[in-house]
């Protein structure tokens, strides 16, 4: 399962936070052709089990509901 940090003000970032493995999850975006979210505990380790995604105008639609179904999936 995953949620969104509603938390944090947002412009075209937002954090996704997750109990699976990140890599795994990354693993399935790229298996759909999306580039999948920074790990944000590399550099912040207090984010543990967050990945950073960015979304602007240059995504399809089709592409962000793509990312939508597998997070909804996990």
């Amino acid at each position: 399962s995953f949620s969104v940090d509603m938390s944090i003000p947002t412009f075209n970032e937002f954090v996704v936070r997750s109990k699976l493995p990140l890599e795994k999850i990354n693993e399935r975006l790229l298996k759909k052709n999306i580039i999948g979210g920074f790990d944000l505990s590399r550099f912040y380790p207090e984010m543990e089990n967050s990945l950073l995604f960015c979304v602007t105008e240059k995504n399809r639609k089709e592409d962000i509901d793509t990312l939508c179904s597998v997070l909804s999936a996990l």
